[in-house]
C-alpha cells in the first residue's frame, strides 16, 4: 500500500510541537458558585457538561452565557473566571451536590514553550466552540467526554485525559474552519496558507532535512522573494531561521529522552557539525529564557 500523499498540516503541526491535554478538575457547583482557575496553567479548556454558567474576560464586553457541551479555550491564559452569576467577581468554587447545580470539566494543555508560542501566541485570546454551531462529530465526542465525567467509572481519569487531546484537536480545527477567510498569523495560519501550506507540512515533519531556500520554493508556487515576505508576515520569521527553531525545538525533546545517544542528536536535526549545533542550542536556549523573563515582568 502506498503512502497517502494527501497533507494534513494540523496532524503534522500538533504532532511536532507534542500537545498533551491533562483534566485537572471536575467540580459540580452550585448556589453562586465561581471558579477561577487563573495561575493553574497557561493554556486552558473548560467543557461545561451539565446546567448554566457565565464566562468572564477582560477581552469580553460582558458575561458570556455558557450552555451544556459548550466549550471554552484560553490559549495564552488570560485572566477568566466562570460563575453562575453574570456579574461576578474574582472567587473559588463553592462545591456542593444540592440545588441548582452546573458540572465542569477543566484542564490544561502541557506545550513547550517555544510551541505555545508558535501555536497560540496570535491565535484570538479565548476560543468558544458552541455545542449547537459544531459539526456532528464534535458534538459525538463532548457527548462522550460528558457521560463518562458524569459516570466518573475506574479508569476515567485516562480516558478524559485521552479524549480531551482529540478534544482540543476538534477545537482548533473548528477554529480555523470558520477563521479560514479570516487573515491571520501564526504557525496555524501558515499551514492553511495555500501558498506555504504543503511546505509548511514538509518542514515539520522533517525538519532535520538538508533544507534550503531553493529546495523549499519547489514545495511553494511562489517567488523567492514572495516566500520571504511570506514567512515574515505569517511567522515573523525567515524560512531558513524558522527551519532552525523546529530544529531546536526537536532538539530539547530528543535531550529530554534517556533512550537517545546524545551525540547521535545533531545529526538527527541536520547538522553535520557538533560544534555549530551546539551554537545553535545556545542561543535558542538563551532566547526562551529571555521570553520567559519577560512574561514573568508583563504578568499582572
Amino acid at each position: 500500500m502506498s503512502e497517502s500523499p494527501t497533507s494534513d498540516p494540523l496532524s503534522d503541526l500538533l504532532g511536532a510541537y507534542q500537545l498533551s491535554a491533562k483534566v485537572f478538575a471536575r467540580p459540580l457547583v452550585c448556589g453562586g458558585w465561581r471558579v477561577d482557575t487563573n495561575g493553574v496553567a497557561h493554556t486552558q479548556f473548560h467543557l461545561l457538561v451539565r446546567g448554566t454558567c457565565f464566562l468572564h474576560m477582560a477581552h469580553l464586553p460582558r458575561a458570556l452565557p455558557l450552555r451544556p457541551g459548550d466549550l471554552v479555550m484560553v490559549p495564552n491564559g488570560d485572566w477568566h473566571i466562570l460563575s453562575a452569576d453574570p456579574l461576578a467577581a474574582a472567587g473559588t468554587a463553592t462545591e456542593g451536590l444540592e440545588g441548582n447545580h452546573a458540572a465542569l470539566l477543566c484542564g490544561a494543555l502541557s506545550v513547550p514553550e517555544a510551541g505555545r508560542k508558535a501555536l497560540f501566541n496570535l491565535l484570538p485570546p479565548v476560543l468558544i466552540v458552541r455545542a449547537n454551531e459544531a459539526n456532528e462529530r464534535f458534538g459525538h465526542l463532548v457527548r462522550l467526554i460528558t457521560e463518562e465525567s458524569i459516570a466518573a467509572e475506574p479508569g476515567s481519569n485516562i480516558l478524559l485525559d485521552s479524549l480531551s487531546n482529540a478534544l482540543v484537536t476538534m477545537t482548533l480545527r473548528e477554529h480555523f474552519r470558520h477563521a479560514a477567510a479570516v487573515e491571520t498569523r501564526g504557525v496555524l495560519a501558515a499551514a492553511n496558507d495555500k501558498r506555504l501550506g504543503a511546505l509548511i507540512s514538509a518542514i515539520h515533519r522533517e525538519p532535520g532535512k538538508p533544507w534550503s531556500v531553493d529546495s523549499m520554493l519547489a514545495l511553494a508556487p511562489v517567488s523567492r522573494s514572495a516566500l520571504m515576505e511570506r514567512f515574515q508576515q505569517l511567522l515573523g520569521e525567515s524560512p531558513m531561521g524558522y527551519v532552525t527553531q523546529l530544529r531546536m525545538i526537536r532538539a530539547r525533546q530528543l535531550l529530554a529522552d534517556p533512550a537517545v545517544s546524545k551525540t547521535a542528536i545533531p545529526g538527527m536535526v541536520g547538522y553535520d557539525n557538533e560544534a555549530a549545533f551546539r551554537r545553535a542550542y545556545r542561543r535558542f536556549v538563551e532566547a526562551s529564557r529571555l521570553d520567559d523573563q519577560c512574561q514573568k515582568t508583563d504578568a499582572p
